[in-house]
């Protein structure tokens, strides 16, 4: 009997797991921007997430004029209501309009017009806030890696993606280096589920770029791709099924400041891939079926002089709640 109930436990777990993921499943159709809304959580994610698309536009090694102009359009109708229901405080808000007026101000620089429509309302959401246009952050290739070696506080702050690279060869030796940094991360009951795949073919990492499509026009500068997994032998039960995820996050994490001190660039490309397209990955760079992919990771070394997304951060006071003793 006890035979019995170990072989076939896993397999009726699940049953009594069905309503933990109905409600899990309704949780996030509730909360998240999936199904829209224009809550305040809601609509400020999506205007991130868009005046983050249009920097890193700016950003580019070859910036296309003109680019992003449907993203524009909509990111500025998403600031003008998110401004009449909540104001304009909001430190992001604030930074989506300095960059909306970068766009405009790096296409008047070099005499491209944009649709008047699209100048006009940046212009009305201009007089709203007197913050000036913002500007990405230019790097060379000797100043970004000037604080390596500093205390955490200024090392972690001075690691940013990048999104350029030059042709230099980056070691894969060097790279062994930085995973075995990254090994220091903890993990659930010390298990190191997570696992990373170096792709260093050309016509294999280009492949796999094209197919996770999160980095066109720099995906294609990448000396290296390191795919980082999860592997699922590590986990004992159902319950435990976001550990990989968890797990490798903060491995990910590791490994992207372990790159910096190395001296490599790095930028993490999100995995959130349909079934087709991950089963494409997974063939292309021969990862397991046991192992489920987490994040990708462009890297190379940058070129002598570039650019890299000013990415604004919300202040502690936005992120923290601190829960007093009654």
């Amino acid at each position: 009997m006890k035979t019995f109930i170990k072989t076939r436990l896993p397999f009726i777990l699940p049953v009594f797991l069905i309503p933990e993921v109905i409600a899990e499943y309704f949780r996030y159709i509730r909360y998240s921007g999936m199904t829209g809304g224009t809550s305040r959580n809601k609509l400020l994610g999506r205007i991130i997430a868009s005046y983050h698309v249009v920097e890193k536009g700016l950003t580019m090694p070859e910036t296309r004029l003109g680019f992003g102009v449907p993203l524009v359009r909509s990111l500025v109708k998403q600031c003008t209501l998110f401004q009449q229901k909540y104001g304009n405080s909001d430190d992001q808000w604030r930074q989506a309009v300095a960059v909306l007026k970068e766009y405009i101000q790096f296409h008047d620089e070099r005499n491209h017009s944009i649709e008047p429509e699209i100048i006009s309302s940046i212009r009305n959401l201009a007089e709203i806030t007197p913050a000036p246009a913002a500007e990405q952050i230019k790097y060379s290739s000797v100043n970004y890696f000037a604080h390596i070696a500093d205390p955490f506080e200024s090392f972690s702050a001075s690691r940013k993606s990048v999104r350029n690279y030059s042709s230099k060869e980056v070691p894969v030796e060097l790279l062994r280096e930085a995973v075995a940094l990254a090994t220091s991360s903890p993990s659930s009951c010390n298990r190191q589920g997570s696992r990373v795949h170096v792709i260093s073919d050309t016509k294999t990492m280009q492949s796999t770029l094209a197919i996770q499509a999160g980095n066109r026009g720099f995906g294609h500068l990448a000396n290296k791709l390191l795919i980082v997994t999860g592997e699922l032998g590590a986990t004992h039960n159902v319950f435990e099924r976001h550990m990989p995820y968890v797990d490798g996050g903060m491995f990910a994490m590791n490994l992207l400041y372990a790159l910096h001190r190395k001296g490599i660039a790095a930028c993490p490309l999100n995995c959130y891939l349909a079934g087709a397209k991950l089963a494409q990955i997974r063939q292309l760079c021969a990862i397991p079926d046991s192992e489920s992919p987490i994040v990708m990771i462009s890297c190379g070394y940058p070129p002598d002089d570039f650019l890299v997304a000013r990415s604004s951060r919300m202040p502690a006071d936005d992120v923290i709640t601190v829960h007093q003793p009654e």
